[in-house]
């Protein structure tokens, strides 16, 4: 079970583990499980969706990154990938090593844990879920592509305030389902493998099974600043709508 931000998602893994079998070396599920390994699917979506891409937990998630970033040239941190022994002590600990640092070269990352305690968080300003027929016209837009859409001229938009997420949730496989490439077996003949067409079994079932979000996050926490960064993002987006 997984619980974050509110969100609360469990599977129950036991009749998928019940009812399968070894036929010609591949591993096979009784077919009264096909909807219990669709369920499998879609809850993997779901955390994918809800609880590990969170809006507020990825830009919690991107305010770390630029804390060990910053802290790179004093501790060494990508280097320790490198090395087995290093990396295994690279834990959460890290953070606290940094924000009680005497060194002055931490200082911008020690700023940051500051913002992470007083929840001064980087800011989701929108996302836009793109339509499949847009996903390869829409290419990964630059900070400058959306900082030059700026229509409040008044306003001056920092590109390194900028964060962009671009990012395609699925059911494990691409645009591509998954239990296509399961086998199924009955009970009447537990020797023989078969495969399942969707339509065959539910006309309810999904017919896509993928999704390409992009997003826009702020290190800003000025309000004005945020809403001219929306509008240039969907200002960006019009040639594409």
């Amino acid at each position: 079970m997984h619980h974050l931000f509110g969100n609360t998602k469990s599977y129950n893994f036991t009749r998928i583990y019940k009812y399968n079998r070894i036929i010609d070396n591949t591993i096979c599920y009784n077919s009264k499980v096909v909807f219990d390994i669709y369920d499998l699917f879609q809850q993997r979506y779901q955390m994918h969706k809800q609880i590990y891409n969170h809006r507020k937990g990825k830009g919690i998630e991107y305010m770390i990154r630029d804390i060990l970033y910053n802290a790179d040239d004093v501790l060494k941190i990508s280097k320790s990938i490198e090395n087995p022994r290093d990396f295994i002590n690279i834990t959460d600990n890290i953070l606290y090593t940094i924000k009680t640092s005497k060194d002055l070269k931490l200082k911008k990352s020690q700023e940051i844990i500051k913002r992470i305690d007083q929840r001064k968080l980087y800011k989701f300003i929108d996302e836009y879920i793109i339509p499949n027929d847009l996903c390869d016209k829409i290419q990964k837009p630059s900070i400058v592509d959306i900082s030059s859409n700026n229509i409040d001229h008044n306003i001056n938009i920092n590109p390194d305030d900028i964060i962009i997420y671009d990012n395609r949730l699925n059911y494990n496989l691409n645009d591509k389902n998954p239990v296509d490439n399961v086998y199924f077996y009955n009970n009447a003949d537990l020797n023989t493998k078969f495969q399942k067409n969707k339509n065959d079994i539910s006309l309810l079932l999904p017919n896509i099974f993928e999704e390409r979000v992009l997003r826009i996050y702020s290190k800003n926490l000025d309000e004005k600043i945020n809403k001219a960064i929306k509008l240039a993002f969907n200002n960006y987006l019009k040639k594409y709508k």
